[in-house]
């Protein structure tokens, strides 16, 4: 493959942050209802009578519109969407300087331990990963849940400051263990099969038609 078809990994980087900022934003009425049911029952104001419980996604996408209007089901997404790009990055990364950490094995010969170091990278990465990124998990899902019409935040920047200047700097980290642990399965499961079959993929250096097909299946398989 010549030097002019090689494509810059920013570019990539950008426009994967791009797709992915832009379907975050069109399914974010979804994930914003599915927060706020899944909430509910440890909000104050549902415990207290004070607010109703949602009966269902319907109730929730109806009640959202009518009582705190329709921009209401986009709270929390551009913590969302910011976090996409930095993930990738960081994704990236670390995955490849981890795999230079462990020996190097054939893929036909030690196939076993080949798969072994794609799978504990790809782990690695995402754990790392999560890490770094995690108190912007945590402020799209306090914002998510931050129901009813009086709001406890104004917005991604005001959340972070209240819940720092309350409980400290560590509480934008609460739930990072279960979240880790999530991360690292599945990073280590998706980042694992898609290089063990990107190593297998004949056209994988290509840029014919065949090759792009062949790398969108070789993705499709790895987050399936």
């Amino acid at each position: 493959m010549s030097e002019d078809k090689k494509v810059n990994p920013l570019i990539n980087l950008a426009a994967g942050g791009i797709s992915g900022a832009l379907s975050k934003t069109l399914t974010a009425p979804l994930e914003k209802v599915k927060l706020a049911i899944q909430n509910q029952d440890s909000d104050p104001r549902v415990i207290s009578g004070e607010m109703k419980r949602y009966t269902g996604m319907g109730d929730a996408f109806k009640r959202h519109i009518s009582e705190l209007g329709p921009s209401s089901l986009w709270r929390g997404n551009f913590a969302n969407c910011i976090r996409y790009v930095p993930t990738a990055a960081f994704n990236l990364a670390f995955k490849d300087n981890i795999k230079k950490m462990f020996p190097k094995y054939d893929k036909n010969k030690d196939f076993g331990k080949f798969a072994g170091t794609q799978i504990a990278s790809g782990a690695l990465a995402g754990g790392a990963t999560n890490t770094l990124v995690y108190p912007l998990i945590y402020v799209r899902t306090v914002l998510g849940a931050d129901l009813g019409k009086e709001k406890k935040f104004n917005g991604m920047a005001d959340c972070i400051k209240k819940t720092v200047k309350a409980n400290g700097f560590m509480s934008l980290y609460n739930g990072i263990g279960p979240s880790s642990i999530g991360i690292v399965v599945y990073r280590g499961a998706q980042f694992g099969i898609q290089d063990i079959l990107k190593s297998f993929n004949p056209y994988q250096k290509d840029f014919t038609a065949v090759a792009l097909a062949s790398k969108f299946a070789v993705a499709q398989v790895a987050v399936s």
